[in-house]
């Protein structure tokens, strides 16, 4: 029996197209999943160039950034316009502290998480826009000494972990933040990284060493820091926690309150 041969011959070329068709597919999968995680990585300014992502430290709350970078109420207060630049914890307690001191100063915040020094460094440009504050008030650390299972980053850990910012990155960051902030205003302080609960991404060690060198830095350069660290560690319990880093709303409003007795006069 004479097989159909121009059947057969139909049949292959069928068979490559869907080959082809499948493995394009593939391609632009592959490219659009990469493309994504390439956007989220920069936004979380956590990578200098092109690398693959790790979805699970990808912060989607931008819009709640946004929504309370400025006062809901402009006042004529006593001391003029403060700036808060910080991470998610600073989120958490600048509303309470607005409704502290809202007759000192008008609070506004970077309408962003500054996430890490390198982050932040990159945009403070954007975020200061040319305006100048009677006081600027920063914090960086919680983000930098986020520990991942991936090589992106310049301080090998262990055979499977790497960190965020080195000790020495951390302070040269915080020196080039430094330089750009005096020129936005004359009274600048620093708050120091709060303590974690165990957890696998952050460790108490490392909070505890780079608060070392935010000590060093802010001594060098005889500025003023705020020991929140010490405060949180001696008041608060895991009850004043929702997860490992971030507090609940009695721990925002203590601290808060803690900060407010720092800022009940203006700073000259």
């Amino acid at each position: 029996m004479l097989r159909d041969q121009s059947g057969d011959h139909a049949m292959s070329i069928n068979l490559k197209i869907k080959f082809l068709l499948t493995i394009s597919c593939l391609l632009l999968i592959a490219f659009f999943f990469n493309k994504k995680y390439e956007i989220d990585y920069e936004w979380n300014g956590l990578l200098p160039d092109r690398l693959y992502v790790y979805p699970k430290i990808v912060d989607r709350r931008a819009e709640l950034f946004a929504s309370i970078s400025e006062p809901k109420q402009i006042i004529n207060s006593k001391c003029g316009n403060a700036l808060i630049i910080g991470d998610s914890i600073a989120f958490g307690y600048t509303p309470f502290l607005r409704e502290d001191i809202s007759k000192i100063y008008n609070f506004y915040i970077i309408p962003d998480n500054g996430r890490s020094t390198s982050y932040s460094l990159k945009r403070l440009d954007y975020w200061l826009d040319g305006n100048s504050y009677d006081l600027i008030i920063a914090n960086w650390g919680l983000w930098d000494i986020l520990r991942l299972d991936l090589p992106y980053t310049n301080k090998i850990l262990d055979q499977s972990q790497y960190i965020v910012t080195s000790q020495q990155d951390y302070k040269e960051n915080l020196e080039l933040i430094y330089k750009k902030l005096r020129d936005h205003s004359k009274n600048l302080i620093f708050i120091n990284t709060t303590p974690t609960l165990p957890n696998e991404v952050r460790k108490l060690s490392d909070v505890i060493q780079y608060n070392k060198t935010m000590e060093e830095f802010v001594e060098e350069n005889s500025l003023n820091i705020i020991d929140l660290h010490a405060y949180v560690k001696s008041n608060f319990g895991e009850e004043e926690y929702i997860d490992t880093v971030h507090f609940s709303e009695t721990g925002n409003s203590k601290i808060a309150d803690f900060l407010a007795t720092k800022f009940n006069n203006c700073k000259n």
